[in-house]
């Protein structure tokens, strides 16, 4: 099978499919190799090395081979396996921390030789359920927006169904198919009132790692 070569100073990288990387002069790497792939995007090839991480946080780094040189790209979060590349654009599903700790399609396209994301106004979660355990919980009737929505009570079962990665997050109460915003920090909640809260402590039944 035919070797595609890679060459960085005085290293050289021997790549071959379902193989893994070997360096021929490694004065660098003193810990295991991680898994190599050869991604295509628009024709041109990326050399892209897959990083589990110390602790189950996956990244992949992109590489092209230019004047002699490997050039890093930047690297996109996620396992390789889910990885996809339509024509010009890639998407991965990423651990995200938003409300709670999800993985949330993200998509990336090249751009004068570096991996950038592509923004999105909304992203879809994967919609898990929760339980309001607050006694009272008012939502946004639109993002963005003072203007006051449906209010929760406790015990109401709701739907997480996406949001902007930013401020906002929309819930759906799942009796009543109707929907609101809450604003968010990370993990945190802002109430109308301005005060913040953990978002544990608003519901039931979020998702959370580590």
């Amino acid at each position: 099978m035919e070797r595609d070569q890679y060459y960085d100073g005085s290293r050289r990288l021997e790549v071959k499919d379902g193989e893994q990387v070997t360096f021929v002069e490694d004065t660098y790497v003193s810990t295991p190799l991680p898994d190599y792939y050869l991604a295509i995007v628009e024709e041109e090839k990326y050399l892209v090395l897959a990083d589990h991480g110390p602790s189950a946080d996956p990244s992949l780094d992109f590489y092209s081979y230019s004047a002699g040189k490997l050039k890093e790209m930047g690297s996109i979060y996620g396992y390789e396996d889910s990885l996809c590349i339509e024509g010009d654009v890639m998407s991965n599903y990423v651990e995200t921390l938003h409300l709670q700790c999800q993985p949330v399609i993200r998509q990336y396209q090249v751009i004068n030789g570096q991996v950038v994301e592509i923004e999105q106004e909304f992203y879809e979660y994967s919609g898990n359920t929760a339980t309001v355990s607050a006694d009272s919980l008012m939502l946004y009737h639109e993002k963005g927006d003072a203007e006051p929505g449906i209010t929760l009570k406790e015990g109401d079962q709701v739907t997480i169904l996406g949001g902007d990665l930013k401020e906002w997050v929309l819930i759906m109460k799942d009796a009543t198919a109707e929907t609101g915003w809450i604003k968010v920090n990370g993990m945190d909640c802002i109430l109308p009132d301005g005060e913040t809260v953990k978002s544990d402590s608003l519901f039931v039944g979020l998702t959370f790692y580590g």
